[in-house]
């Protein structure tokens, strides 16, 4: 099965460097256009599944993305396995090199440390483990056939190294630009 990922487009949390986890913030206009683009290299492809988070910036994004590319779909599903990493109380705050200093070594922890997990949050591990069981109890038996995940950074790339087979520990350093699309293989 092929299967591709593609990352929302631009939030609002993410053009104000907000750490926007499991709050839901819409998509900009940036973000539409960065959808629409996507779904134009990819025009007439048809799709088995078509999965998203739950989160109204992913299924925003699938249906410009879809439209865009006249893409036919058999199956459509919104699930909270794919809802991004929840950073607890860091939610919604400011990733901005300008905080104040007493919250710039949590955030560096947050954005860098897999085992570090922020208050009432859960760990890149604790998302890398959800989005591991994703692929292989959800994504493994579907079978033959194109599928679409759209989601977010930290549970796409840990898709990705787990298909690669690459160590979580590389999870910080990847590129997660939004709407990325990347292609996974998977028997």
């Amino acid at each position: 099965m092929a299967i591709y990922l593609l990352r929302h487009g631009q939030s609002i949390a993410n053009r104000d460097l907000l750490f926007s986890g499991t709050s839901d913030h819409p998509l900009t206009d940036l973000g539409r256009q960065q959808a629409r683009q996507a779904g134009k290299g990819m025009k007439g492809w048809h799709f088995e599944h078509v999965f998203t988070s739950t989160l109204s910036r992913t299924i925003e994004t699938a249906d410009i993305f879809l439209l865009a590319a006249g893409a036919t779909v058999h199956s459509r599903q919104a699930c909270p396995e794919l809802n991004e990493r929840d950073f607890g109380l860091y939610e919604s705050r400011s990733q901005s090199p300008e905080r104040p200093p007493e919250e710039r070594e949590i955030c560096k922890r947050i954005s860098n440390d897999v085992e570090f997990v922020p208050p009432d949050g859960e760990s890149m591990r604790q998302t890398h483990m959800r989005a591991r069981a994703f692929l292989e109890t959800v994504m493994r038996p579907l079978g033959d056939g194109n599928a679409l995940i759209v989601g977010h950074g930290n549970v796409l790339r840990s898709m990705t190294l787990h298909a690669l087979g690459w160590p979580i520990d590389l999870l910080p350093e990847m590129p997660s630009r939004n709407c990325l699309i990347t292609r996974l293989h998977i028997r």
